[in-house]
């Protein structure tokens, strides 16, 4: 067994053991959302918690929003700020606010708050506030995600994962989460594909550091077949090893440091250089060697995250005369439940 996968094992059995409060204050993730070079993220929520303890003279609650963003300077970046919302409530907003206001016809409840840095891209969580909802709300938020880009006409649309497992104040989207993927790509001549890949720990999402190593080549089946394949079965053997999510390069060290380096975070180094690493190319993922022998022919490889994590591919093409783009969840392994309720 693998060493990720034993460390996995303890914390989850110290999660069981030890978390024991109340079933939390519900909370979505958003994994991806950009802003700016003709990039526009619409963000639809729906509410249908009862708001336990109203904000004073209204019938609203607080959503807290928490983005995490880059803009482009590789650094992880956070923005915090709360909107209000009702029972049965939905509303739809851009996250930037390159198109102001509540975008639904006569949404008079709702205010979201919007990221004030333009271009950007990051993630974003979405949690009811504890002061205004009861605990044992699982479920009961709920959402998609558009981008779209007025210049070239594409769109995406997507779930927010919703936990199935959060406890009161953290953010944790382990539970559905894999440790295994499968990873597919098209020829780069139908299509430009890069991989998003999303990590997820017992810490908070919302804390300043948090990353997962990923093995690029993983086969479940066989350690003595591992690599990237053509479309034609054929191994390319080989794995490569990269550091994914918001991190500091000092901070990649031997996987049973990983705890004592979280707690730390960046500012225990003296001279931290934060990166904010999600988005993967082809090439980017594999050696020299393995990308010129199935950039034409497509295929396929296996991943393994040291922890837990969520692998989405962004496929763009103009095959047929248009830009088309998908974002895609790319499947787990098969004792792996699906990431979405």
């Amino acid at each position: 067994m693998r060493k990720g996968l034993v460390l996995g094992a303890i914390i989850l059995a110290g999660i069981l053991l030890f978390g024991t409060q109340a079933m939390a204050y519900d909370s979505i993730l958003f994994p991806y959302f950009s802003s700016g070079g003709g990039d526009m993220t619409f963000v639809q929520i729906l509410n249908v918690a009862s708001v336990g303890t109203p904000g004073v003279g209204t019938t609203q609650g607080k959503l807290n929003y928490v983005y995490v963003y880059n803009s482009g300077n590789e650094i992880c970046t956070h923005y915090d700020d709360s909107g209000k919302i009702t029972k049965n409530d939905i509303l739809l907003y851009e996250v930037t606010g390159q198109i102001a206001g509540q975008l639904l016809p006569g949404d008079t409840t709702s205010t979201s708050p919007k990221l004030t840095v333009s271009p950007a891209w990051g993630f974003l969580v979405v949690e009811q506030n504890s002061s205004n909802f009861a605990s044992g709300q699982e479920g009961s938020l709920m959402g998609q995600a558009i981008i779209v880009n007025a210049n070239t006409g594409t769109g995406i649309i997507y779930n927010a994962i919703n936990d199935p497992d959060e406890y009161d104040g953290d953010n944790y989207f382990l539970y559905n989460a894999g440790y295994e993927h499968y990873l597919t790509f098209l020829p780069t001549t139908y299509a430009s594909t890069v991989f998003y890949l999303f990590p997820v720990f017992i810490v908070d999402l919302t804390e300043d550091v948090f990353y997962s190593l990923v093995e690029i080549g993983h086969n479940p089946w066989s350690e003595n077949n591992e690599g990237v394949y053509d479309n034609n079965e054929s191994l390319k053997s080989g794995i490569k090893t990269i550091p994914v999510g918001c991190y500091c390069p000092g901070e990649i060290v031997a996987l049973e440091n990983l705890n004592q380096d979280l707690a730390a975070g960046c500012g225990h180094f003296a001279f931290p250089i934060e990166s904010a690493n999600f988005q993967f190319t082809l090439a980017e993922l594999m050696s020299g060697a393995q990308y010129n022998a199935v950039k034409g022919t497509g295929g396929w490889m296996g991943i393994y995250w040291q922890l837990w994590g969520y692998a989405y591919k962004i496929v763009s093409s103009s095959l047929f005369g248009m830009s088309k783009s998908s974002m895609v969840y790319e499947p787990q392994d098969g004792s792996h439940y699906s990431y979405t309720k």
